[in-house]
């Protein structure tokens, strides 16, 4: 370590009385005024990752943060006439069009929220978002988990 009537810290300092000498190299002292560096503004964009929680139920699912639901027997229709499936396309495109010019899009991904008396309603609105492009993944519900703080991130 340096001190202040200590001159060893220059270039070529004693390791013996700076232990953090051979970790990190002396930082070379530069004469003279420095130049003022421009600073770029910055670009606030945020996280872009953009959740869509769909929770399924024994006999639905709903939609959040709109908190539509969709019974199962609307989720067997096939290709781009499935509601959730339109559903799901029209946040997406909602959210997307309110990216500014040159910031990078938003990241939607689809996150099903399943309790244990639900996995069929999982595996019936899974294959209805096909037509969706975007990455699906699942969250395991306890028994006593509260949906609404996960999908407000409490």
């Amino acid at each position: 370590m340096v001190l202040p009537g200590n001159q060893s810290g220059g270039g070529g300092g004693d390791e013996a009385s700076d232990p953090l000498a051979r970790y990190a190299p002396p930082v070379p002292r530069v004469s003279g005024p420095r130049k003022p560096v421009a600073l770029r503004p910055a670009r606030l964009t945020g996280d872009r990752d953009y959740y869509i929680y769909i929770e399924c139920r024994e006999d639905s699912v709903v939609l959040y943060p709109s908190q539509r639901v969709f019974p199962l027997a609307v989720l067997t229709r096939g290709g781009s006439g499935n509601p959730l499936a339109q559903a799901v396309q029209a946040m997406i495109d909602r959210r997307q069009a309110t990216v500014a010019t040159g910031a990078p899009p938003y990241r939607p991904q689809v996150c099903f929220l399943v309790r244990s008396d639900s996995i069929r309603a999982y595996h019936t609105a899974y294959p209805a978002l096909d037509v969706v492009n975007v990455p699906k993944t699942r969250h395991n519900l306890d028994t006593d988990e509260d949906v609404l703080a996960i999908v407000t991130g409490r």
